[in-house]
Formats: structure tokens, C-alpha cells, sequence
């Protein structure tokens, strides 16, 4: 029969990289000099009490923005990434859509520059966002899909995240060759999506998107994003540790 103490640990509680676990579980057995549960003595409260507090630090360390062209695929990897991690995956066009929708004070105020084509301003999206990572399910991680887009709204979400007292983790920047995603959008058949707009648009994202790759240099670890939707998955798992290890 299990301990009680193991026993009474819901079964997710160690949703997390496993490599975090791992981490702490080589750490105990080699400050230890044990290797399994029959070591005599072993203390088993502590030892799972170390594997929860280090979950904590695992499930904080998926505060994470995707970034990645038009084509890219990143709405997709979002969506699976965020069940694979058991965190939500916050999309700022889903945002915008809900509190338009609900009519709520920050819908409301998108509405009136959407009615006269201006773009809106970011300390409204910033509002949305902040709104959304206040949810309980956001506590220990989110995955922001379509925010920040610029240096500003990077600022933005700094502050937000600063409020509550935490920081992005790290950044996943999905790419391709210009050529991939210009053939999957060419792909897809909508009428507006002419190869000259795609890559108008391609254009567009490397210019914003560049200040914003270097601002957030420290944090950045780069997807490629050419094959399998499965295997993209993969290789987005495989340096999410990268930033745990740069965290320390």
C-alpha cells in the first residue's frame, strides 16, 4: 500500500516536465546515497515534499509567449502545447472576440476604434490580457498567443505580469522558411490570401517582430516549425528544460 502521504496526492499534481521531477529526484538520491524506496530510513514525506515544491518552480516556469509568422502554424502548436502542459492557452484574438461579444467596458472600448478602422490601443489589449491571467486556471502558467506583438505591448505585459508579482519564462519563437508558409497560406484558397498580401504580411511580421526577438534575447528559444504538427510538439517540449536550466 502506498503512504498516506503519496497515497493523498492527486494524480496530477506532477503535470509538469518531467524533467523537473527527475531533477529532483537524482538531487535527493545523490545527496542521499540511495537509489530506491529500500533504502533504510528514507524519509518519504520530505522526499515528496521536495518533488511538490519543485513542481511549483516546474509549473511557474511555463509562463510562455509564442511568436511565429502568419503560415507558421503557431495556433495550432499552441493548442496542444497548452493540453500537453495542462495550462491555458490565451489567444488575444479569442479576447477581443469574448469581450466584444459580452459588451464588457474593455469590448466596449475595442468596439469604438474597430468602428472607425483604427487600431487598438495597446493598454486595452493589455487590459484583456491582464483580465484573463487573473483566472484561476493562469496561476501557475499560461500560453500567450498573439501577445505582445511589439516592443510596447512587450512593456505592457511586464507590467501586468510585474503587478502580480512574476515574469515570462520564456519565449517560443516558431519558424519556417518564407517559401513553407507562403505555400501552406496559398494552400488554404481564401480568396485574399494572394502570394503578393502573404508576403506583404511576411514582411510586416519580421519588422515588428525583430525589436521584439531582441528584447526578449535572454528568454528566447527558437521552434522549428517545418514538418508533422507532432513533431513541432516535440521539439517545443524539448527546450522548454533550456529554460529552466537558465533559470536556475
Amino acid at each position: 500500500m502506498d503512504p498516506p502521504a503519496l497515497r493523498d496526492i492527486p494524480q496530477n499534481a506532477f503535470v509538469t516536465p518531467l524533467t523537473c521531477v527527475q531533477r529532483a529526484s537524482r538531487r535527493w538520491m545523490a545527496a542521499h546515497g540511495g537509489s530506491g524506496d529500500d533504502r533504510p530510513g528514507i524519509d518519504v514525506n520530505r522526499f515528496l515534499n521536495l518533488l511538490l515544491n519543485r513542481r511549483e518552480r516546474c509549473a511557474a516556469l511555463m509562463r510562455l509567449v509564442l511568436i511565429g509568422p502568419p503560415g507558421v502554424g503557431k495556433g495550432t502548436q499552441a493548442a496542444v502545447l497548452s493540453e500537453r502542459l495542462g495550462v491555458p492557452h490565451i489567444s488575444t484574438g479569442d479576447l477581443f472576440r469574448e469581450h466584444v461579444a459580452r459588451r464588457t467596458p474593455l469590448g466596449r472600448d475595442a468596439q469604438r476604434y474597430l468602428d472607425t478602422g483604427e487600431l487598438v490601443p495597446d493598454h486595452v489589449t493589455a487590459g484583456m490580457v491582464r483580465d484573463r491571467l487573473a483566472h484561476p486556471d493562469a496561476r501557475h502558467g499560461f500560453l500567450l498567443d498573439g501577445f505582445p506583438r511589439t516592443l510596447p505591448q512587450a512593456r505592457e505585459l511586464a507590467a501586468v505580469l510585474g503587478a502580480a508579482g512574476s515574469a515570462l519564462d520564456a519565449v517560443l519563437e516558431f519558424t519556417a522558411p518564407e517559401e513553407v508558409v507562403v505555400a501552406r497560406l496559398l494552400g488554404r484558397g481564401r480568396p485574399d490570401d494572394t502570394e503578393d498580401v502573404i508576403r506583404h504580411r511576411q514582411r510586416v511580421y519580421r519588422q515588428q517582430t525583430a525589436p521584439l526577438l531582441a528584447h526578449y534575447s535572454a528568454i528566447l528559444l527558437t521552434v522549428d516549425a517545418v514538418g508533422p504538427v507532432e513533431d513541432i510538439t516535440a521539439r517545443a517540449l524539448a527546450v522548454l528544460p533550456d529554460a529552466e536550466r537558465r533559470a536556475g
